[in-house]
């Protein structure tokens, strides 16, 4: 393979620059080329080429390269990829597009968008999700904004019906008034998209309900079509097959590297985004000073991800750099450690991009003889990769992580293997102070700056805080971070965040080594510490390891959250002890793989109601008993008809409860998780949690008004049977039977094969009852 420059991807392409696109091209390798057109020839640019003698043997390159592959599943080639770049940004520039929103699960179709706006100069704004709501508040914050392009065919299609059928594009419906954080502002290195965390829901049911009435009406009416600006304006939605309908290509040429740019939104705390704006040559030398590093030309793989190629770990890693240096890159994020599994094996040689939080969960399910086989490469990065886990990694795959210190603003910066000091990239420079002393390995004396501080963190009074600067930062910039280092021989320690260190009546607490101090219990996995709006004290969200769900389950919560109390005592002040404790399976690390105070705030109140298995992880598991559930619908008439494929309902109280002839019966089937604390084991009981029966039937009662009627009304209960105790963590299963005819709802709750609760519900009064 050979290095090809971020700008000359588009060179050397030929199109028949008289001809249009069918919209229904296949992006199939080897699709044709026009070879007889021609380039442009006037474009000069430079490169502002770091890898040195590569950039040179460019122009002999192109050629070769162009039916080299980029992309699996669909196979996608060099050409097709820049052909399709090239006529989309021929149909931007007849729109007159300057300022474009991206949103693609596609990495290739991003990259595609990416480089048509490119090739006209226009910017492009990457979204950090595809919710309406997200699209909404870009639009109102970017005046500029001209047009969304998204990989999302239904949004798509709908927007371009609307047009048609209207003449205008609808306002978007918003399911709720915030954007998904891209990353923590005060992340200490780059964002992931690992949407797979979540494991306690503490939305209610008719909260939810309620929440998502708007977008759920919307969608329904096929109103979900455009996102509108501060003025009034709509933005219409496209796909990429829209607009190369009719489309005719620009010429290929060599990119001007200070043309055009990219725009990351990230977030801080408070959820609300801020943009990040980044010119093609930072993004190239950054690229750049990888490639110098670990030589991706000179060997070939297949590089896959965890993460989203929307943020500013994903898009370098996943699809700048691969395709740069000749490697084929995977188009979907596989969220999954079974999916990067499966995907994995067909190749011979793959490298992983991976989240802290992807390997944390891979387990022992892997082949890892298989795996071990081809995996050449790990890369790590959107927050500390704990040592046990990179340990094991290196001993079952043979394959230690490559951890990635950045962030959105800075790119990447350093790199490590192991519990070592963090090595800055080529041409990158760090150092402490003010940014105006020796960097890294330079003899910088910062012994005084950190004398108050340790490993732990334990006190942050006067730390030495890092600089950084590189040629992926804007000329001459400096950028001063709020993490405290120690500076090493050959690179630098980090102390903890500056920035998360609270007071409470005038101690300053350091909550790093809070969270670290909890989590060398054995029955703590990680925990987050934070001050709750409005509380004077700490509160500590704590997720568990199987001994602490045993503890848990054995002992109630009470008693758990004062074991974790006298561990901390020792070591900690008495103010930096939590009083308010949360209990969960796995903190509820948002698509980025950070915890934002709103959601930490969230996620501290204590739920009602289970969690449906169903939804899976991340946005969908997030809203409790949500959307996307394992649920199953049939409508029976006569005696003895019933579920149809796939309903779940046991011979029990609920499947002998018998139809009349002709009436029609409703059936659904969920699997649900209760949660570790749940609101109602308050006095059922301290020692030994259960659900009270009242609560059982509460939740089959609201599910019923959720997906069968919401004017279901309770009337009374009867014949009702409690077997088994339904206890902190239990995974159920929940039957439920609606005659509309007879006003029963007959509900069963069973926990593998044994059944836990059952009875009839009377939705109507008696006297009303059939």
């Amino acid at each position: 393979m050979a290095w090809i420059s971020l700008h000359a991807l588009l060179d050397g392409v030929s199109v028949d620059l008289g001809a249009s696109v069918d919209s229904n091209e296949s992006v199939a390798s080897g699709a044709p080329v026009d070879s007889a057109a021609s380039v442009d020839s006037a474009a000069s640019v430079d490169s502002g080429a770091s890898v040195g003698s590569r950039n040179s043997r460019n122009a002999g390159n192109v050629g070769d390269s162009l039916n080299c592959p980029v992309a699996y599943g669909p196979d996608l080639d060099r050409a097709t990829l820049a052909r399709r770049s090239l006529t989309l940004a021929g149909a931007l520039q007849s729109r007159g597009v300057h300022r474009v929103g991206l949103w693609f699960d596609d990495a290739t179709q991003l990259a595609v968008a990416l480089f048509a706006c490119w090739r006209i100069g226009a910017t492009a704004v990457l979204a950090p999700d595809n919710r309406p709501g997200t699209r909404l508040i870009l639009a109102r914050q970017d005046a500029g904004l001209d047009l969304w392009l998204t990989d999302d065919e239904g949004a798509g299609a709908l927007a371009g019906a609307a047009v048609a059928a209207d003449g205008a594009v609808a306002n978007a419906a918003v399911a709720d008034g915030a954007v998904a954080a891209n990353a923590d502002a005060n992340a200490d290195v780059h964002a992931d998209a690992d949407a797979a965390n979540i494991a306690d829901a503490t939305t209610p049911i008719a909260e939810r309900n309620a929440a998502d009435a708007p977008a759920n009406a919307a969608r329904q009416a096929g109103h979900v079509l455009a996102s509108q600006g501060e003025a009034g304006r709509s933005l219409p939605i496209h796909t990429i097959e829209q607009l190369l309908a009719g489309a005719t290509p620009l010429p290929g040429r060599l990119l001007d590297l200070d043309m055009g740019a990219v725009v990351l939104c990230t977030s801080g705390s408070s959820g609300q985004p801020k943009q990040i704006s980044k010119r093609w040559r930072q993004l190239a030398a950054e690229i750049e000073a990888l490639e110098a590093l670990w030589h991706w030309s000179e060997t070939p793989a297949c590089v896959l991800g965890s993460v989203s190629a929307q943020h500013m770990y994903g898009l370098p890693f996943r699809l700048l750099w691969p395709l740069c240096s000749g490697r084929v890159v995977a188009r979907r994020q596989l969220v999954y450690p079974e999916a990067l599994q499966h995907a994995s094996l067909p190749h011979a040689d793959f490298v992983w991009i991976a989240s802290p939080a992807l390997l944390k969960r891979l387990g022992t399910s892997l082949d890892h003889a298989a795996l071990r086989g081809g995996l050449r490469q790990i890369i790590s990065s959107g927050g500390p990769l704990p040592a046990e886990i990179g340990d094991m990694l290196a001993r079952d795959l043979d394959c230690r992580p490559c951890e990635i210190y950045g962030s959105s603003e800075t790119g990447a910066v350093a790199w490590r293997q192991g519990d070592t000091a963090w090595q800055p990239l080529p041409g990158a420079e760090v150092g402490v102070g003010v940014g105006a002393g020796a960097g890294a390995g330079a003899g910088a004396d910062v012994s005084a700056d950190s004398a108050n501080t340790d490993a732990r963190g334990h006190d942050q009074e006067g730390a030495a805080a890092l600089w950084i600067r590189s040629p992926w930062l804007e000329a001459g910039e400096t950028f001063q971070s709020n993490d405290a280092v120690r500076l090493t021989a050959d690179g630098f320690v980090l102390l903890g965040r500056m920035d998360r260190i609270v007071k409470i009546e005038e101690k300053r607490i350091a909550l790093p080594a809070v969270e670290q101090a909890l989590s060398t219990h054995p029955c703590v996995q990680e925990a987050r510490v934070d001050l709750v709006t409005g509380e004077s004290r700490l509160s500590a969200l704590v997720a568990l390891t199987p001994q602490g769900v045993h503890a848990l389950r054995n002992g109630g919560r009470a008693a758990l959250a004062q074991t974790l109390r006298a561990h901390l005592a020792p070591t900690q002040e008495a103010l930096a002890v939590p009083r308010h404790w949360r209990f969960v399976r796995e903190l509820p690390w948002n698509a980025q793989g950070k915890l934002p105070r709103g959601d930490f705030e969230h996620a501290m109140q204590r739920p009602r109601w289970p969690q449906e298995a169903g939804a899976g992880a991340g946005a969908g598991a997030a809203t409790g008993l949500g959307a996307g559930a394992a649920t199953a619908t049939a409508t029976a008439t006569g005696k003895g008809k019933g579920a149809g494929a796939g309903t779940n309902v046991e011979a029990s109280a609920v499947a002998n409860a018998e139809a009349h002839a002709g009436e029609s019966v409703h059936l659904r089937s969920y699997a649900l998780d209760v949660p570790l604390d749940l609101r109602q084991f308050d006095g059922h009981f301290t020692a030994t949690p259960v659900v009270p029966g009242v609560a059982q039937i509460d939740w089959a009662m609201n599910l019923a008004r959720r997906d069968l009627s919401a004017d279901l009304r309770f009337h009374g209960a009867d014949a009702l049977k409690f077997q088994r105790l339904m206890r902190p963590g239990d995974r159920v299963a929940l039957a439920l039977r609606w005659e509309p005819a007879r006003g029963r709802l007959y509900f069963e709750f069973r926990a593998g094969d044994q059944p836990c609760s059952s009875g009839r519900i009377l939705t109507q009064a008696r006297h009303e009852a059939a």
